[in-house]
């Protein structure tokens, strides 16, 4: 483990190699998972925060206000963990995903221990080597402090902190109430449905997925609820051209209603006496 260092100043370099690291830690974690048969959701959310989250995060005070486009592999890492553990296809949007789970992007859980550290750094006594670097640091406008001063006082923290007023656990909710209020703005089609149609609380895990043995009809259900399914409105989105969704009527029945969630439970006549 460590932080590679460039000439240039850019973290790229480190990021890739920690976003490597974290991609054989995860392929350790569902190898020895599936040799121990463990299969509880919950579960392996805690292993992957515990054992895969802290490799993707090491270091993070430095690197994580760097342009976002950087971390596209070190999301990825996460994005693959959320999807095979819901056996979700990677068309399903990741923000629907995340809130099923009550996970955060990986991303928030970087800023927050950003936040973390310079609340510490902060209420270090003044006599500290530490603080005194960082008195200088923020006094000088060094590059790094530049980036964090910018990000702080952007969501409303450089204030609180000044004042000694701070609370982690109030910043966390704002970065996490900003992220599901990001989310639910999306246009695309499938969070819409999901945000208005699909009761759930983005802040813990879905109860179900909680209290219910993973099991094939369990996935059947997320595939449904979140719209991994083989229903028409979705597997035509593959199609070139895509057809619009009045085209993509049901294939079991003379309706010709478009065959989405709302028609396979409500409408479907071969449906109807089970």
């Amino acid at each position: 483990m460590g932080i590679v260092l460039h000439k240039s100043g850019c973290f790229k370099a480190a990021i890739e190699k920690l976003a490597a690291a974290g991609k054989r830690a995860l392929f350790a974690m569902q190898y020895r998972c599936s040799e121990l048969g463990l299969d509880d959701t919950h579960l392996r959310c805690s292993l992957f925060s515990s054992l895969v989250q802290p490799v993707l995060s090491y270091g993070c005070e430095v690197w994580c206000l760097e342009r976002p486009s950087l971390f596209s592999q070190m999301n990825t890492v996460h994005n693959h963990f959320v999807n095979c553990t819901l056996h979700v296809r990677k068309s399903v949007p990741d923000g629907i995903v995340l809130c099923e789970l009550g996970r955060v992007p990986s991303q928030l859980h970087w800023q927050k221990t950003v936040l973390k550290y310079v609340s510490r750094l902060s209420e270090l006594p003044s006599d500290r080597l530490v603080k005194k670097a960082f008195t200088h640091a923020s006094s000088v406008n060094t590059l790094w402090w530049q980036k964090q001063s910018l990000w702080l006082s952007q969501h409303g923290f450089e204030g609180v902190l000044a004042e000694g007023t701070f609370s982690l656990a109030n910043a966390e909710q704002h970065l996490r109430d900003k992220c599901y209020h990001g989310i639910c703005q999306s246009s695309a089609t499938k969070v819409s449905f999901f945000m208005n149609n699909m009761s759930f609380d983005s802040n813990v895990m879905a109860s179900y997925l909680r209290d219910i043995r993973p099991s094939a009809s369990m996935f059947s259900l997320i595939k449904f609820r979140l719209g991994g399914h083989s229903l028409r409105v979705e597997t035509d989105r593959w199609l070139r051209p895509k057809p619009p969704r009045e085209q993509r009527v049901c294939r079991h029945c003379s309706m010709q209603a478009v065959e989405d969630e709302q028609h396979f439970l409500f409408d479907l006549p071969f449906l109807q006496h089970h």
